[in-house]
């Protein structure tokens, strides 16, 4: 069950790390800003400009669009980072400004990518290594270990692993692909 857990959240990795790719890469020649203006014509905004995510929030009286939801799609233009007071690897923050009454964090999209591809390299290493155990191959080198007895690869010196409860002492079980164990025909 860990297993199916850990694919299905590799597979969601897998998902965050290509959208965070694909709208980073589109963020460099369209910016993109989805904004909520309140009442008092506030605004609550994303904006994705120059592979950055930022996340604004400008005081009351400083949008001129009426109250609602609005999704623009622009050129780049508008250098965000300059507004910054705090920079550091990509990451932008400004705190309140008596002038402008805007504040913001800004992510660059190269962090959710570089997360989203954690799992799934960690799962196909993870894998790798159990098809290697269950068709009898040493996990460094491939070296066809059936019928070896000793504890090392005879090709490179590497501690074979063995499964759980699938020891030489004749009790004929086999490691499936998720990590099961399983009895072999007669």
């Amino acid at each position: 069950m860990l297993s199916r857990r850990f694919t299905f959240f590799a597979v969601l990795s897998l998902l965050v790390f290509i959208v965070s790719t694909a709208l980073g890469v589109r963020s460099f020649w369209a910016s993109d800003r989805l904004a909520r203006i309140s009442q008092r014509k506030g605004a609550l905004a994303l904006d994705s400009n120059s592979g950055v995510l930022y996340l604004i929030k400008t005081g009351d009286n400083q949008s001129p669009w009426s109250p609602g939801w609005y999704l623009q799609t622009r050129p780049t233009r508008l250098d965000v980072a300059k507004m910054s007071t705090h920079d550091f690897l990509g990451f932008q923050f400004r705190g309140d400004d008596p002038l402008f009454h805007t504040r913001f964090i800004g992510i660059p999209f190269w962090f959710p990518a570089v997360l989203g591809a954690i799992a799934p390299c960690i799962w196909y290493v993870r894998r790798v290594r159990l098809r290697r155990i269950a068709l009898g191959l040493c996990v460094s080198c491939c070296h066809d270990l059936r019928g070896c007895t000793d504890e090392c690869c005879p090709n490179c010196g590497k501690l074979i692993p063995r499964p759980a409860g699938a020891l030489d002492d004749g009790l004929g079980l086999r490691v499936d692909m998720d990590g099961s164990l399983r009895e072999l025909p007669p």
